[in-house]
């Protein structure tokens, strides 16, 4: 179970970008249910072979918060609703007018259907990072997914330099999109792309240095030759390289630093 709450892990991070950044109900469905499929397998897999969870940083305050949301949906009595939001109150009453006798219970919130929809997708934020504390304690699965990251981020990045300049509509090569937006990679705003290779970045940057060689001499030409014969150097200039893609590819998106 836990195989496939991996698996499922490493498909949200690749999915999620590329589905048009998850803002469509299609996409968004598939993330949750996703996230709480993956986050149940793991916990399933944890109590039936009696592994150890892991404490979450910020536990607490995101239960809050999650609990602030659904406290606006759920029927309270008017008389509570009146003093939480009198705003809340008055719509709710002159609504009332039109099914002839005043709720004695009604929610804070004047639109269940969009509470409903953020408190699911706020729950699936806060469920997978969940999932993700418990799962990169394992440093074989934290790796994994690094080289994920990399490799992940320096093919988008490629690909999203070329759309940008050999297409003009087209978000990922296939899906044409309004005239008055500014397409990169699967981003319709070309500063929400800039925000993710802005996300990525650092994450290979560190994994680039992680891989630096070890040097024994201080002269530049013998130095260059003792990086290009040790063992993982091929791997240090292919990070190097993703390194460089990612960041050359926010300059080309003609983004205000992701904002």
């Amino acid at each position: 179970m836990k195989g496939l709450a991996v698996k499922l892990f490493f498909f949200l991070l690749v999915f999620c970008p590329l589905a048009f950044g998850t803002v469509e109900p299609w996409s968004l469905a598939v993330m949750e249910i996703s996230v709480f499929l993956a986050l149940f397998l793991f916990l399933a897999d944890a109590l039936k072979n009696k592994k150890e969870i892991v404490s979450v940083p910020g536990f607490v305050p995101l239960l809050l918060f999650l609990l602030y949301i659904l406290l606006q949906i759920i029927p309270l009595p008017a008389g509570l609703v009146k003093i939480i939001s009198p705003a809340a109150f008055e719509i709710h009453q002159h609504s009332a007018v039109l099914s002839g006798s005043p709720p004695s219970f009604m929610p804070v919130s004047v639109n269940i259907k969009a509470g409903l929809t953020q408190f699911f997708c706020w729950s699936a934020c806060a469920f997978f990072y969940i999932l993700t504390v418990q799962l990169l304690k394992d440093k074989k699965i934290l790796k994994q997914t690094i080289v994920l990251i990399t490799v992940f981020g320096a093919l988008l990045a490629f690909s999203s330099i070329l759309q940008f300049y050999l297409t003009q509509d087209m978000a990922l090569w296939f899906r044409h999109v309004p005239d008055n937006s500014m397409i990169v990679g699967p981003y319709i705003c070309h500063n929400h792309f800039a925000g993710l290779m802005e996300m990525i970045f650092p994450v290979v940057l560190a994994f680039f240095f992680f891989y630096r060689p070890r040097l024994h001499t201080t002269s530049v030409f013998k130095g260059i030759i003792e990086i290009l014969s040790q063992e993982k150097a091929n791997i240090h200039i292919l990070i190097g390289g993703a390194a460089l893609l990612i960041v050359s590819s926010v300059f080309v998106s003609l983004s205000r630093g992701g904002c």
